[in-house]
């Protein structure tokens, strides 16, 4: 949001958008801010606290829950970073939602195959040398 637009709460909202921000229940959610930070200020100041705090209790049921597989990782590669998600639970989405997924994020796009090549390249490389090793081993001992 603007630092100082000139634009003020309309009659009726109480304080700025964002000045209830801690007060309001799920307020705290970084989605509720964001949602209010990227609209024009003369919409976000003409909320009122009933609004602001319905907004901010359906931000807060939007993000995403707790997963039994939780595995993030940020690799250094090429003078860049890279990160690596992988989540892993119960499906909890409907039918509808998983095929709007599947048309929104493909499986096979070219990132996809190259990072799955690369992926079974290293794990066939791994697996041999440490079969390789191991068979040393076992014929020296």
């Amino acid at each position: 949001m603007a630092p100082d637009s000139g634009v003020r709460p309309a009659d009726g909202a109480e304080g700025s958008a964002t000045s209830d921000a801690k007060g309001s229940a799920g307020a705290e959610c970084g989605l509720y801010l964001q949602l209010l930070a990227n609209m024009p200020p003369q919409v976000s100041f003409s909320f009122t606290a009933e609004q602001r705090s319905a907004l901010a209790n359906a931000a807060r049921h939007c993000g995403w829950g707790r997963h039994q597989t939780d595995i993030r990782l940020s690799i250094p590669l090429l003078f860049r970073r890279y990160y690596l998600v992988l989540l892993a639970g119960e499906e909890r989405r409907s039918n509808q939602r998983r095929q709007q997924d599947r048309s929104a994020h493909p499986f096979i796009t070219g990132g996809n195959l190259l990072f799955l090549g690369a992926s079974v390249t290293l794990a066939t490389i791994l697996g041999s040398l440490i079969w390789t090793v191991g068979f040393v081993w076992y014929l020296s001992g």
